[in-house]
Parts: C-alpha cells; sequence; structure tokens
C-alpha cells in the first residue's frame, strides 16, 4: 500500500465515504460495506433452531449459521482492520515525517477500534495538508528572516545568517546595511534570494516540521559557492554576473535548473566572447584570418562569421549540462570552461577551413552550370557551407532534375505513373543530403545553421532551383506545360489522393517546389509560380478515374504495412464488404498454372506475331512497350508495326513477340480479375465501372521479357438477392489487380518460348 493508492480511493467518485477500507490485490486499496452484526429477527430464528422439529427448517437452519459464522467473520474483519489502519499510519510517516504522522495517529485514535473508512482518510488528508501549509509558512517566515537580516540584525546564540555568510567569505560590503545592497539589489542577490528558497523548500522538513538554522544555512553556503565561481570564470565581472543570473530566475524553475542555467549562461558568455565577430582580436577572427591566408582566399564574409559565431554559441548552450560528463571534468564553470575552449578552437578552425573549401569545390565543380554556382555562393555569403553540404546540392539537384523531367516525359507519353519513382529517388536523396549535412555540422559543433522546419523548407527550394538552372527558359515553358495539361493535373491529384503518408503528404514537399522553380525558370514570377505550384494539385478527383499506371504508383504495393492479408487498405470503408477469409495470394497459388494455359491458348491475330485479343485490345488498353506508349487506332502511326519493331526479325523474334503479346491482353487479366471479385464478395454479387486495363512490356538484358498487367475499376454496387434491389456503394473506391508474366525465349532452335506467371497484387481503396 502507499498514499498514492489511499487517494485514488478517496478521490473516486463512487466510493461510499462511511465504508471501510481493506487491502485490495497487490498494493491497491478498497472499499466495502461495514459488517454489522445479524438481526434480532435473525438471532430469533437461530434461537428457535434449537426447538425440537423446528430445527428442520431450512430457514431457521440458515439463521444459526449465520449467527455462528459472525464470530469468525467479525475476528477476521478487525483484523483486516487492523491491518490496513497500520498500513496507513506507517505510509503516512513514511511520505509526510514523523511529526505529522503521529499527529494522524493522535486524531484517528488507533486504540478506539473503530474500522478505517474513506471518510477518515478524506480528513486524515486534509489535516495533513493544513499542517504542511502551517509548516511551509512558518519556515518562510525563517528564511526569509535569515536572509533580509542586516549587519544589525538580530541573531540567537550559534546562529547565522546571510549576511553573517556574506562577512565570513569577506566578499565587498561597501559601506552598505544589506548583502544585496552591498550586490547592488540586481539579478545578482535575487537569484540568491531565490535559490535558497527554492533549495530550503526542496528539504523534506519544509513540509514535515521546522528547519534548523544549519539546514537553511547549508542551502545558502551552496548558493554563494556558485556565485562565487561564476564569478571567477575568465572575462566575469559582477555587472555583467549580475545579468545572467538575472536570466535564470524563475518562478516555475527548480533549484537545480536554477543552477544549471547559471552554468550554462557564464559558460555560453565567455564563448560567445571567443566567437564574437565584431572583434578582431576574437579566436574567431584571427582564426578566419589565419586561414584565409594560408588558403590564399579572401576574407570570410560577415555574414559566414555571423552564422557560425551565433550557431556555434546556440549549439553549446543546448550541450553545456552534458559537458562534465563528455569531457570528463568536473561540473563547475571553470573546469568545463578550462575543457571547452581547445575543442571549441578545433571546431572553429575545422568549420573556417571546411567553408573555405567548400567555396573552392564550387569553382571547381563540373556539374554546377554558372547560375548553380552563383547560387551556391549567395548561399555561402550568409551561412556556413562545407563539402558534404556542396556534394548534397549537386546530388539532389540532379536527382530532383531527373525526377522533373521523367515526371514531364511520362505525362507527354501517356505513362503518368512512371514519374512517381523519381519523386521518391528525389526525396530520398534530400532526406540523405540533410541527414549528412546535419551529422556533418554536429561533428564540429554547427548544425543549427542546419535544424528546423523553415531551413528544411529553404533547402527544398535551394535545391529545387538548383535543379532546373539547367534549363533554358524555353525548355522550362515546354516542361511546364506538359506538367500544367490536363494529365498533369490527374498526377497531382492522385498524389494527394493516395493512401500512402508519404505520397500523399511528403511527395508534394518536393514536387510543388520543383514547379514553383520550373515556373520561376520559364520567367514567371514568384507569386504567379506560387500559384502555379498550387493549381496543379487542386482539385479532387476518384483513382478510378486516372490511368491504371498513375492509381498503382499511389497504392501500396505488395508487402506494404498499410494492407491487410485481403488487400485492403487499412480503414477503407470498401473492407467491410470483401470476405475476412479473402486471400489473394493463396487465389493466384491455385490459379497460376490455369492463368498461364488460358494465357497460351489466345489465338493469332492477322499477324502471325500478335494475339488476337491484343490485336482488337489496341484500341480500348493503353499498351507501352520499353517506355513507348503505343499509337490508338485513328492516331495516325500503325501500333501493330510499333509494337513488332521492339523484337528481333525473324521466326525467333515473331514467336516472342506473339508470346508477349498473348500476356498483354485481357484473357488473363479477365479471368484473374473474374475471380478475385468472386472470391472476395462471397456469395454478393459485385457490380464494377470504369474499368481500365494498361500492360507494359519491358525486355530485359538476358533476352527475356517482363509483361505487367494492371485492370483498374471502381465498385458501384452489391447484388446480395437476385432480383431484389441491389446495395449502391456511394462512396469513392477502387479495386486494382496487377499480374507479371515473364517470358523466356527458348533454349533450343524450333522450341516456343516459356511464359511464367511471376507475380500478383490485389489493393481495394476507398
Amino acid at each position: 500500500m502507499t498514499i498514492t493508492a489511499f487517494n485514488n480511493l478517496i478521490h473516486n467518485q463512487g466510493v461510499n465515504p462511511d465504508h471501510a477500507l481493506a487491502q485490495g490485490q497487490g498494493n491497491s486499496v478498497v472499499a466495502r460495506e461495514p459488517l454489522d452484526p445479524p438481526s434480532a429477527w435473525t438471532r430469533f430464528k437461530a434461537a428457535l433452531s434449537n426447538v425440537p422439529l423446528l430445527g428442520q427448517m431450512g430457514s431457521l437452519r440458515q439463521a444459526r449459521a449465520e449467527c455462528d459464522a459472525y464470530p469468525v467473520r467479525l475476528q477476521q474483519y478487525e483484523a483486516s482492520n487492523r491491518q490496513i489502519l497500520a498500513g496507513f499510519l506507517n505510509d503516512v510517516k513514511h511520505a509526510y515525517g514523523e511529526n505529522i504522522g503521529n499527529m494522524v495517529a493522535r486524531d484517528i485514535d488507533v486504540a478506539d477500534g473503530k474500522p478505517l473508512t474513506a471518510r477518515t482518510v478524506s480528513t486524515a488528508m486534509q489535516s495533513i495538508e493544513r499542517q504542511q501549509a502551517s509548516n511551509r509558512a512558518m519556515n518562510n517566515v525563517h528564511i526569509m528572516r535569515f536572509l533580509e537580516n542586516g549587519v544589525t540584525g538580530a541573531r540567537a546564540r550559534g546562529e547565522t545568517d546571510m549576511m553573517g555568510l556574506f562577512l565570513e567569505r569577506n566578499l565587498p560590503l561597501k559601506d552598505q546595511s544589506t548583502w544585496q545592497a552591498a550586490m547592488g539589489d540586481g539579478g545578482a542577490s535575487r537569484f540568491l534570494s531565490q535559490l535558497v528558497m527554492k533549495g530550503c523548500a526542496e528539504l523534506p522538513d519544509h513540509s514535515q516540521g521546522a528547519l534548523g538554522n544549519a539546514q537553511i544555512a547549508q542551502v545558502a553556503n551552496q548558493a554563494l559557492d556558485l556565485y562565487q565561481e561564476l564569478l571567477s570564470a575568465p572575462g566575469m565581472t559582477p555587472g555583467k554576473l549580475d545579468e545572467l543570473l538575472d536570466r535564470a530566475i524563475g518562478h516555475g524553475r527548480t533549484a537545480a535548473t536554477m543552477i544549471d542555467l547559471a552554468r550554462e549562461f557564464v559558460v555560453t558568455e565567455h564563448a560567445a566572447t571567443l566567437l564574437d565577430r565584431s572583434n578582431p582580436e576574437s579566436m574567431l577572427r584571427q582564426i578566419a584570418a589565419d586561414t584565409a591566408r594560408e588558403m590564399g582566399m579572401d576574407a570570410l564574409p560577415d555574414g559566414a562569421l555571423k552564422s557560425i559565431s551565433r550557431n556555434m554559441v546556440e549549439g553549446l548552450s543546448y550541450q553545456v549540462k552534458g559537458m562534465p560528463e563528455k569531457f570528463g571534468c568536473a561540473p563547475d564553470a571553470n573546469s568545463i570552461l578550462r575543457a571547452l575552449e581547445p575543442r571549441l578552437e578545433e571546431q572553429v578552425r575545422q568549420a573556417v577551413g571546411e567553408h573555405f573549401q567548400a567555396l573552392k569545390m564550387i569553382d571547381e565543380s563540373t556539374t554546377l552550370g554558372d547560375a548553380g554556382k552563383a547560387q551556391l555562393r549567395e548561399i555561402a555569403q550568409t551561412r556556413r557551407l562545407d563539402p558534404v553540404q556542396v556534394r548534397a546540392y549537386e546530388d539532389a539537384a540532379a536527382v530532383m532534375g531527373g525526377a522533373l523531367a521523367s515526371i514531364a516525359d511520362g505525362l507527354r507519353t501517356g505513362r503518368p505513373g512512371a514519374g512517381l519513382d523519381g519523386l521518391e529517388r528525389a526525396l530520398q536523396s534530400f532526406e540523405n543530403g540533410l541527414t549528412a549535412m546535419k551529422q556533418h555540422g554536429h561533428a564540429m559543433g554547427e548544425d543549427v545553421s542546419l535544424s528546423g522546419g523553415d531551413f528544411t523548407t529553404i533547402l527544398m527550394d535551394q535545391m529545387a532551383a538548383l535543379a532546373v538552372h539547367g534549363l533554358s527558359p524555353e525548355q522550362a515553358t515546354d516542361m511546364l506545360e506538359d506538367l500544367r495539361g490536363e494529365a498533369g493535373q490527374q498526377f497531382g491529384q492522385a498524389m494527394r489522393a493516395s493512401p500512402e503518408m508519404r505520397t500523399a503528404a511528403q511527395y508534394p514537399l518536393v514536387y510543388m517546389p520543383l514547379v514553383e522553380a520550373l515556373a520561376q525558370r520559364a520567367g514567371h514570377s514568384v507569386e504567379q509560380s506560387r500559384d502555379i505550384s498550387k493549381d496543379i494539385m487542386a482539385g479532387d478527383a476518384p483513382l478510378a478515374d486516372m490511368p491504371p499506371d498513375l492509381t498503382r504508383a499511389v497504392l501500396p504495393g505488395p508487402g506494404s504495412d498499410s494492407l491487410d492479408n485481403r488487400g485492403v487498405v487499412t480503414g477503407a470503408r470498401i473492407g467491410s464488404l470483401v470476405a475476412r477469409d479473402f486471400r489473394p495470394d493463396h487465389l493466384i497459388d491455385e490459379q497460376r498454372d490455369e492463368l498461364v494455359q488460358w494465357t497460351l491458348r489466345d489465338g493469332v491475330g492477322t499477324q502471325p506475331w500478335m494475339s488476337k485479343t491484343m490485336e482488337v485490345d489496341l484500341g480500348r488498353a493503353t499498351f507501352v512497350v520499353d517506355g513507348h506508349t503505343l499509337s490508338k487506332p485513328g492516331e495516325g502511326a500503325n501500333a501493330m508495326q510499333q509494337f513488332r519493331a521492339h523484337f528481333p526479325q525473324g521466326e525467333q523474334g515473331d514467336a516472342m513477340a506473339l508470346a508477349v503479346s498473348r500476356c498483354m491482353s485481357q484473357v488473363s487479366m479477365n479471368a484473374f480479375t473474374t475471380s478475385c471479385q468472386g472470391a472476395a464478395f462471397g456469395d454478393a454479387i459485385p457490380l464494377f465501372a470504369r474499368g481500365k486495363n494498361m500492360f507494359e512490356a519491358t525486355s530485359n538484358p538476358d533476352g527475356s521479357w517482363t509483361v505487367r498487367g494492371t485492370h483498374t475499376g471502381r465498385l458501384i454496387a452489391v447484388e446480395h438477392t437476385p432480383g431484389e434491389p441491389v446495395s449502391e456503394v456511394d462512396y469513392d473506391n477502387v479495386m486494382m489487380n496487377e499480374l507479371t508474366f515473364t517470358i523466356r525465349p527458348p533454349g533450343n532452335s524450333g522450341e516456343p518460348p516459356t511464359t511464367h506467371l511471376t507475380g500478383s497484387h490485389v489493393v481495394f481503396s476507398s
């Protein structure tokens, strides 16, 4: 049992205050109804049970048993009362001290044998609070008298006060009558007074009884020790320390916090002096001048010096408390400063030297154009740079530029989903670069300039601008038109509609700055560019209306934590309609061979190298071969010839083309989709609309081909009973089915290519 357990019980609104307390399981305390003796009627019936014949009656026998059991129950009840009462009194003494514990014992009257009730505990706790408040008030008067006594103040024999301690240390009184006045009645005296008050208030006796003069004097001596320690720091003056200690005062702060802050302020004040960019004699200015001379470089601009100085000092302020352990030194300010100064000098030399190295790296870069170099030189005028940062800028800019180009190319060629992979690479490059920059900056004691949400946004904008510097205004204009078209709008809307948080929330953080930078490169103003990026991401469109490859790109992939075993996205409403035992991976295992055989039975079309179904599907599905989208009928080019051109001439090329075309058709996709729908919805009949198919064939270096087919559709209704009205599905949703085939050339001449179903994926999202 603990006082906390008793407090929790009495503050429980459902506890009857007159119920007796008992020990529950573990250290818990429970309330139970008082044990009352048998009533007079029960005792009368018990007496009748002794009468012959009547004693056989059940109610009389029950009354007799109740009366006989009462003494035993009473004995157990009283033992429990004694145990809980003793536990409560012990807990009170342990938590509040001997004096308060004895007071509570007297008030409760242990000898009267009454059970301990919730009301008794509540009354005792109120008495404790009143006594604690009284003790605190009395002790605060003693502490204030200790602090406020002047030179002529009254002191009891053998006692001292703050003035006495002040004089014992030979601190200058300056013809003043109080130690506060001798200190100037400023921040230092207020700090010491509050530190003594806080330190005494944290002593157990402050609330449990009377503080002795020796206890107060011990706390006061510790406060004066701290003051003299801080005053002896290099370059410290009483006036400067007065200002620093004034900042360490805080009503909500503990004594330990005040001490830590005081040391922190003194240490960082000295560090700020060493890193004073306005003082030509400071450590920072001397190192900067020496390094520039050694490397044959111009002097560091004031913006870079300011960045190093301000951010190193701020970074140090977060580390002062842990420096004794880190440096293996004593915790006083002077020991910390002696250990810090050589380390700080080494870090400053590294920061300054690497800034100059970064400038040389920019000038010698073969990947940065003139505009990119000018941009990084401008950044170097305002904050610290180093080679790690320059590499991060170069790498991220290259990846971001590639992502922008892949998005525009995908939109232009009818493969909008191809750009999402580029955004993932761009985001990873940015994250990796930022992490490397911070880790390297931390090693030299200056990563503050690289921290915070504002810097992350600024860095993304800078890298985006760097990514488009290589484009001419005309190229930027053409690319921007691709992004602003209908396909570009769908690209932005699909990102926002993705159930994947990284795609929906983080990809736009890369994409929108890239669009803004591209628009500015095309000649638009900053405001216009910002509006363009917002417009591209505006609007809402269901995923079922998107091109299949774009829908697939923004939905969770195989193995994603966002999918359950049924392929249902976490939290999707459509999941309530999908059977709990539906397992698409089991379904594909059962039907793999059958689907392959079904695919290979597709007949030959008008040409020996294209299946009959693919030839029919050319006008109603999207086909992509090695990144090139086949033309639709009526668009001028011959889609069949476009397809055949990707394979070698001759019979072997015809055979591979035919095998690939058989996998690029609705034959297997329709069979798989129908099976999935039947298994997923059980006895119900799902009604789908807006069905779309896309088939992508990719040649591999070993001569094999990979074909991926994607089908998307929207569930619009479910028919539970034939002939009865269907249940409409009135919310946006999409079902995606995906099959992947691998087609390998024959091992021997004259043999047909081999076809294997190597992958599948099913997703339900809403």
